[in-house]
């Protein structure tokens, strides 16, 4: 087997058989974006909490997360996605938001540790360092979602 992988030109390419193509994508925000002044919704939308719970968040994980081929929050076992889902939210509403995501970052290492040891990877450090400089609970929930997310479909 040749562990030669050319690296694949932009648009549609011919995929030799016996072989899977991936697609890999990293993002990264090298600076803050200006800030913008809040937008109205249109008339008529307004936005709702979402309900806590696993099926209501595996629902929204496949509406937004097919088309992207996402599944690891589907194969996650209950408790595992519970305990993710549940440790922000709880943080903030005890501690408050600022204190609260302080709170919650400290734990979240033990999180990324316990995906990578089920996934049979090695540790994060690079990935725990950025969780914790995040400031803002939307932030915090999402990096780790997409680092878990892209992790995952990267392996």
């Amino acid at each position: 087997m040749s562990t030669n992988n050319p690296v694949l030109p932009p648009g549609y390419s011919a995929v030799p058989s016996g072989h899977v193509a991936a697609v890999v994508t990293s993002l990264e925000m090298l600076s803050r974006p200006p800030q913008r002044p809040a937008q109205p919704f249109p008339a008529g939308v307004t936005l709702e909490p979402l309900e806590r719970s696993i099926e209501a968040y595996r629902k929204l994980y496949r509406v937004v997360g097919t088309e992207w081929l996402w599944f690891s929050r589907l194969v996650m076992a209950d408790e595992k996605l519970q305990a993710m889902l549940n440790q922000i939210a709880d943080s903030i509403t005890l501690y408050g938001e600022k204190l609260g995501v302080r709170v919650v970052r400290k734990h979240i290492a033990a999180f990324v540790d316990a995906w990578c040891e089920d996934a049979g990877r090695e540790p994060m450090p690079d990935a725990r360092i950025a969780l914790c400089r995040l400031d803002s609970p939307a932030a915090l929930s999402d990096q780790l979602t997409n680092l878990l997310t892209d992790r995952k479909a990267a392996a």
